[in-house]
């Protein structure tokens, strides 16, 4: 969407729940997706993550969106919980992005060493 390009997060929001009122929005994987998407972009990862995770509910072979929740969960410092859900995606979709995103996942997640 050009308008989240060009970083007009309102209105790309508002165009969202417009379209929302029209198609099912509880039942669309697509729309939970874009709405997640818009709030990622703007940097809102807690109103990002529950779309994301809606989205792969719905479409649970949905490995794009999946990785998004993950992403969430990482941005907002969770990350035992990106682990898990970048894991569950790697037996999916195996990708060097994946790899790395499991990697930092790890090393965030490990206790800092003893001194």
């Amino acid at each position: 969407d050009t308008d989240v390009a060009e970083g007009h997060f309102n209105t790309a929001i508002y165009k969202a729940l417009s379209y929302n009122k029209v198609v099912p929005f509880k039942t669309d994987p697509e729309a939970h997706r874009g709405l997640g998407y818009i709030y990622f972009n703007k940097g809102d990862f807690t109103k990002a993550l529950p779309h994301f995770v809606i989205a792969t509910q719905l479409s649970p072979d949905w490995n794009d969106a999946r990785t998004k929740w993950g992403d969430c969960l990482f941005e907002l410092k969770k990350y035992k919980e990106a682990l898990s859900i970048y894991r569950y995606a790697a037996r999916h979709t195996q990708t060097a992005e994946l790899d790395e995103k499991i990697r930092l996942a790890e090393s965030n997640s490990s206790p800092a060493p003893a001194q």
